[in-house]
């Protein structure tokens, strides 16, 4: 049975306010429920700018010039407000500093919910659920500033969680953690993509990538370039970009 479709992009290029080259050029893309898709291309290739715009923080914040439309179960984005898009779509950052600013972790994960105007006993029995999933309910009173980076991205990814999105965009999730912690966030996108929940990932570690996702897109100059299963990884386009393959592939080329 073919899977529900999810989130279609189509004829998608912005510019950035005051300049004329394309951040993103023509970029027409569809995703369907339980994919767990992984988004690389070089420094500057347009990966972030295309997780932006699946969330409308382009063009409705990032300004500049916008063209193509973005559609979540068939209804365009333009015409959402922020709540009902971070209902559809929740964005975890690189740097989790950038998204966390209460005082304690069981706030942090509720805020959004607050936000929506759920009730406080609701938001905080769906927060502490969230924070139990990604396995910190020892940590729910403690100030998140003050947790390791690991367990930073885990609060964020709760934050995901405990909004029951059914998009999960993260941008280069595990670049500041250890090898340990970035195991454990990719086994927790694993199990939300198996229940359905599609995950978009840019990444620049490829082993990760070989070992997690069922669908690579490789985006270079603002376009995709390549779009298919795990193997791209092992194409000669991806050290021809400048990216690193796998390392068991980069080990048998060495041979």
């Amino acid at each position: 049975m073919a899977k529900k479709e999810v989130l279609a992009l189509k004829g998608l290029s912005f510019s950035y306010a005051g300049k004329a080259q394309k951040a993103l050029d023509s970029v027409t893309l569809t995703f369907s429920e339980g994919e767990f898709v992984g988004i690389i291309g070089p420094v500057g290739s347009g990966k972030t700018t295309l997780l932006c715009c699946c969330n409308g923080l382009v063009p409705k914040e990032i300004r500049g010039k916008f063209e193509g439309r973005v559609k979540f179960l068939g209804n365009d984005l333009a015409r959402m407000g922020f709540p009902e898009i971070s209902r559809a779509a929740s964005m975890v950052f690189q740097d989790p500093n950038d998204q966390i600013f209460n005082l304690t972790v069981e706030e942090e994960v509720a805020f959004g919910l607050l936000n929506r105007g759920m009730p406080r006993d609701e938001a905080l029995a769906a927060a502490r659920a969230a924070v139990a999933r990604v396995g910190l309910s020892e940590k729910l009173h403690e100030d998140p500033s003050e947790l390791s980076s690991g367990q930073k991205q885990m609060v964020a990814i709760a934050c995901a969680l405990a909004a029951d999105s059914r998009v999960i965009l993260l941008d280069e999730p595990v670049s500041s953690l250890d090898w340990r912690s970035s195991q454990e966030v990719y086994s927790i996108l694993d199990a939300l993509a198996r229940e359905g929940r599609t995950v978009i990932a840019t990444e620049q570690d490829t082993s990760l990538l070989s070992r997690h996702a069922t669908r690579i897109i490789v985006i270079d100059q603002g376009r995709v370039a390549a779009d298919g299963s795990a193997r791209l990884l092992t194409a000669s386009l991806i050290e021809k970009l400048g990216l690193r393959p796998p390392a068991a592939v980069a080990r048998r080329r060495k041979k």
